[in-house]
């Protein structure tokens, strides 16, 4: 549920949400898994002169879990803001901030600059570079599964991508990113840290790298159909070691 508010040039949209959810498998390894997720946030969004927007918000989410005798619990509370502006017609320009306070791991600050320019009108060169931090799940934690010792992963991300419209008919993009992960949360079926006898979720060791390439395309068949196609190319690996689970070419 949300309501919105207008007062003068700034918008205010407070919302309330609620998850519950429950997995049953009674021929499983974990037969019952229960979980539920609170978040109560605010969003205001300001209209300045000169084309500003200045985005700001406040939320607070409370997580729980049960899953037949493990369970566990946090709330994390985070303030954010995101000044949107343009320099000029051909150039969008966005700089966000973001922190987490987390009840088991602290605070944590994150940050986003993004740029978009279009030296014509069917063509956009656009730049990203960010920070980020992710902390360990619930499950990641207290399940079967679980090492209540894992810390939470910090990451840093670049992307420099453009962007070719054909009319309304057709459009083609190309994405170059890396991606670098400290502290990479994964599943390690040699692990004993927990009790499942089969593998914990584990902390891998050192610098995470993940680099590629992503083209996608879409052309419009007709007023009613459109053909979209999407491959991806991968390079992940663990100071030389590749990962596992991370497709090298996705179609």
């Amino acid at each position: 549920v949300y309501g919105e508010l207008v007062t003068g040039n700034v918008t205010h949209t407070l919302a309330y949400s609620y998850f519950d959810i429950e997995r049953r498998d009674p021929n499983g390894y974990t037969t019952l898994f229960g979980g539920d997720r609170t978040r109560l946030s605010y969003l205001g969004s300001a209209d300045f002169a000169n084309g500003y927007t200045l985005n700001f918000g406040l939320d607070r989410t409370d997580e729980a879990f049960d899953s037949g005798g493990e369970t566990g619990e946090e709330n994390t509370v985070s303030a954010q803001a995101e000044l949107l502006f343009q320099p000029s017609d051909a150039v969008d320009v966005s700089a966000a901030l973001r922190y987490d306070d987390n009840s088991a791991f602290g605070g944590k600050a994150s940050g986003r600059l993004a740029g978009v320019w279009r030296p014509q009108q069917d063509l956009a060169l656009r730049a990203v570079i960010g920070t980020g931090f992710r902390a360990p799940s619930l499950y990641e934690r207290f399940s079967i599964y679980g090492d209540e010792s894992l810390s939470p992963e910090k990451s840093r991300s670049f992307e420099l991508g453009v962007e070719k419209t054909y009319g309304e008919k057709a459009s083609v993009k190309a994405t170059l990113f890396y991606t670098e992960i400290e502290d990479l949360i994964d599943f390690d079926g040699n692990s004993t840290a927990c009790a499942s006898g089969f593998g914990c979720y584990n902390q891998v060791a050192g610098t995470t790298k993940s680099r590629g390439l992503e083209l996608s395309g879409t052309y419009a068949l007709s007023d009613r159909t459109s053909l979209y196609g999407n491959y991806t190319y991968t390079d992940a690996k663990t100071d030389g070691t590749r990962l596992t689970r991370t497709p090298r070419h996705d179609l």
